[in-house]
């Protein structure tokens, strides 16, 4: 079967192009859809990313996603690109050696080079573009590589529902495809990320806190938490890392869809708030210290909050 029909299969809504007027017209059609931004995926051919963009930009749609790594990184930045979905899009631009037309069985441990960071910042601030972070699921898929039964032991994979550990061994569980690169993902990819985050805010440029939600080991909410501490290992203050999250996030929402009524405390502003038994502006650890949500103005005590997630892990069997 061939690879297109197979996404087709599994995103009706998703369409392969690999030139310029199809992927104008295709992007065209989808224009007339209710979605809030256009998804660039990679391995769009220059071509082909051109004339997305230019169906974009003319129908005033935001537009977020990967870098597609056929296209030169100033193309791709200065094309009317809104936002770049990780710090992970921007690593096969400093991978020496690499080849965006070569096949492998698996991912490679290229060599990294760092040189060309303050390049990649320069034009990503330049151009406006925001950045999310997505730096706890490289950890995660680290910590998978050196010992996944000790991490599956942890506490928080107790809120994972059987399927889903399912689908996750599914797409390979221990990643065997990446084969000893958790040493790679330690000492190259995430010492990349940490600098390239830091750098993007330092020029300016709107991070905006996420977790990369669906890949293997990532459990929302309390990775959004690990997220919030790497960034500030990354070297962010705990208040910007808490902007990430916040303001930073309702920015980039406010240019996708005009919804900005939250991410942050004043008058007019949805209540979504916590509260915590400690300053998390001390300790960026303190964000765990939860005593109470408030969510869209409607309370919720920690007794409650408890006996929701006991509710909740009594509605599946317990994972083994």
């Amino acid at each position: 079967i061939p690879v297109g029909m197979v996404f087709k299969l599994r995103q009706p809504d998703l369409f392969l192009v690999d030139d310029y007027w199809h992927a104008a017209a295709e992007a065209n059609k989808q224009m007339e859809t209710p979605y809030d931004l256009v998804n660039v995926r990679d391995h769009l051919t220059p071509p082909a990313y051109e004339g997305l963009m230019k169906a974009a930009r003319e129908n005033g749609r935001y537009v977020g996603g990967h870098l597609p790594d056929r296209v030169d990184l100033n193309k791709a930045l200065s094309s009317g690109l809104n936002e770049v979905a990780t710090l992970g899009e921007y690593l096969s631009y400093f991978q020496k050696d690499y080849d965006p037309l070569e096949e492998s069985s698996g991912p490679v441990a290229y060599e990294i080079d760092f040189s060309g960071i303050q390049t990649a910042v320069k034009l990503t601030a330049e151009n406006g573009v925001a950045v999310g972070t997505g730096l706890v699921a490289d950890e995660r898929a680290q910590k998978i590589l050196e010992d996944a039964p000790k991490l599956f032991s942890s506490a928080e994979y107790g809120l994972v529902r059987p399927e889903i550990f399912e689908s996750w061994r599914g797409r390979g569980l221990a990643l065997e495809d990446l084969d000893d690169k958790g040493k790679y993902l330690r000492e190259e990819i995430r010492p990349f990320a940490m600098e390239l985050a830091k750098s993007l805010h330092d020029a300016g440029v709107t991070l905006v806190a996420g977790t990369s939600v669906l890949d293997v080991g990532v459990v929302p909410g309390v990775h959004m938490h690990r997220e919030l501490e790497l960034l500030v290992e990354a070297g962010l203050s705990p208040f910007d890392a808490l902007s990430t999250a916040t303001r930073n996030a309702a920015k980039v929402a406010q240019k996708m869809n005009g919804d900005a009524k939250w991410g942050t405390v004043a008058e007019g502003m949805r209540a979504d708030l916590l509260l915590l038994s400690a300053n998390p502006l001390e300790d960026i650890k303190n964000i765990r210290t939860i005593k109470g949500v408030m969510v869209r103005g409607r309370w919720y005590g920690l007794t409650e909050l408890e006996k929701r997630l006991d509710d909740y892990k009594k509605s599946f069997s317990k994972i083994n």
